[in-house]
């Protein structure tokens, strides 16, 4: 209460140098605090940065097998290394490890390691329900129900709808990851139709959603002088059919994958989007992609299959591609023999690893 009088009689000059030192020691005091409390705040900052670089990568990885999965430009994904140790923990945007994601994945998901946990061991609990060997292989053969016993979609994505609605439409999965991906390493997306039917509203969809994409479309049974006036300018239009060997027949022509990526430069590409309806060649075209090892080119695949009892065999060899189901469908032109199902090539290492039941099937056998 003396403090209060003698501040409010400013006639009282004896008490001046008290007050004063007294509010120059409080200064220093507060600032004395502040500085303390910045130090802390940069000591924890510091120490859990030690914390993220000094983890382990998983699988042990060192810095350099860590980037090598990584384009330079990618800007999903920070790299905080170790020198000292060689090691480096890839983190999301958010801080999260998303290691086992990239290496998993090769390079195309960055999600943290607990949502791809996650995510694996829905694959793992659903893998013995999908098709066993019996079914897969002989069982086929005498039911005509096998597209709804078998392989439900096991994969989670984020799903468009593309192209025209009922036949020819296509679910797609991810599209924003690929579109990234390709700013990333500035390089456009690759998209392959496979059987057109001179009809293009698939690549119009496709081309609206991804401009940036290159296109091509692939149909041996449309003639030049047949081809529709409204060919879109950005679809390059090839006169070329998708077998499992190179052949010309009934005045065709037709190549495996491997010899359409070569002739058109593109054997050290993968392809983004690779659509194929081919009024069931799709077994045989498959058997010179899984030949040729192509299997590795392709991220993800929308086909309309045509003959159940032989579906077995393909979803067991693209099982051991990596490739999962995101989505499955009747056509209903015809429900009982045709389906439309969609594949995301995860990587083969991905199920060896989870120890995948189905790897050990073969109709063949």
């Amino acid at each position: 209460m003396q403090r209060a009088r003698v501040l409010r009689e400013p006639g009282d000059e004896a008490t001046l140098p008290v007050v004063e030192r007294e509010r120059k020691l409080l200064f220093a005091e507060s600032r004395a605090a502040v500085i303390v409390a910045a130090a802390l705040v940069v000591l924890i900052a510091g120490f859990v940065v030690v914390l993220r670089v000094s983890r382990p990568c998983a699988y042990g990885a060192d810095a350099r097998s860590t980037s090598s999965l990584l384009n330079a430009q990618d800007t999903r994904v920070d790299v905080l290394r170790n020198e000292s140790r060689g090691t480096a923990v890839v983190v999301d945007k958010q801080g999260n490890s998303c290691e086992l994601s990239l290496r998993m994945s090769d390079g195309f998901y960055c999600m943290s390691d607990e949502e791809w946990t996650v995510r694996t061991n829905i694959v793992r609990d659903q893998a013995p329900k999908q098709c066993s060997k019996k079914e897969c292989c002989t069982f086929q053969r005498q039911h005509r129900s096998w597209y709804m016993l078998h392989f439900e979609p096991e994969w989670s994505c984020i799903k468009s709808r593309i192209g025209a609605r009922g036949d020819g439409g296509k679910w797609m999965c991810d599209l924003h990851i690929i579109e990234e991906r390709a700013k990333n390493r500035n390089s456009p997306c690759l998209i392959y139709s496979i059987g057109s039917n001179n009809d293009f509203r698939f690549e119009e969809a496709i081309h609206e959603r991804l401009p940036d994409c290159e296109i091509f479309t692939f149909d041996p049974t449309v003639m030049s002088h047949n081809l529709s006036s409204s060919l879109p300018p950005f679809v390059q239009f090839r006169h070329w059919g998708l077998k499992g060997d190179d052949t010309f027949e009934r005045g065709m022509q037709f190549y495996r994958l491997d010899t359409i990526m070569d002739k058109l430069g593109h054997t050290d590409r993968e392809i983004d989007i690779f659509k194929i309806d081919i009024e069931g060649h799709e077994y045989k075209a498959f058997e010179g992609v899984f030949k040729r090892g192509y299997e590795k080119k392709i991220r993800s695949i929308q086909i309309e299959l045509h003959k159940q009892r032989e579906n077995g065999q393909l979803f067991l060899d693209l099982r051991r591609a990596g490739f999962l189901v995101y989505s499955k469908e009747p056509n209903f032109v015809a429900p009982a023999e045709l389906h439309e199902v969609a594949f995301m090539r995860i990587s083969s290492k991905y199920l060896e690893d989870m120890n995948d039941p189905l790897l050990e099937y073969n109709c063949s056998q």
